[in-house]
């Protein structure tokens, strides 16, 4: 993986994307619903209704590939009160050839968990593939 085919034509590009995605939370509402006249000193009963909302949530990827289409996708995680992250997903497609033993007899190993990145360590590894200007230009704009 050289970061450059030549000075013109890089041989991985990135670029920065936003998704927007949706997903459905059920909520509770409450409903206030009256027993009997209110002259007569009803009582009040509450109940409860069970409803599916939908909330849309934008997502924030950088997209690195090549020219053969071969990519990398790093989602870009900001969450509240903590510092910006980046997850790398390269270790959840690594298989478990091999890692049955010689005769087969031992169970199967899971794949691994993705990487959380600090900017730091995104930009070295961003850096490593598609050169560090570029890379630095996209941490800048992605923690500015």
């Amino acid at each position: 993986m050289s970061p450059a085919a030549s000075l013109k034509s890089p041989a991985w590009q990135a670029e920065v994307k936003w998704e927007c995605r949706c997903y459905v939370r059920l909520e509770e509402l409450p409903i206030d619903e009256m027993g009997a006249a209110p002259e007569t000193g009803a009582e009040e009963i509450r109940q409860s209704q069970v409803v599916e909302t939908i909330h849309s949530v934008w997502d924030c990827f950088v997209d690195v590939f090549n020219a053969r289409g071969v990519g990398v996708r790093f989602r870009v995680n900001r969450r509240n009160g903590r510092p910006l992250t980046f997850t790398d997903p390269r270790e959840q497609g690594t298989g478990t050839a091999g890692t049955r033993g010689i005769w087969g007899t031992l169970p199967e190993q899971p794949a691994g968990k993705p990487r959380s990145l600090t900017p730091t360590a995104f930009r070295e590894e961003l850096s490593r593939l598609i050169g560090a200007e570029r890379a630095e230009q996209i941490v800048r704009e992605l923690t500015g």
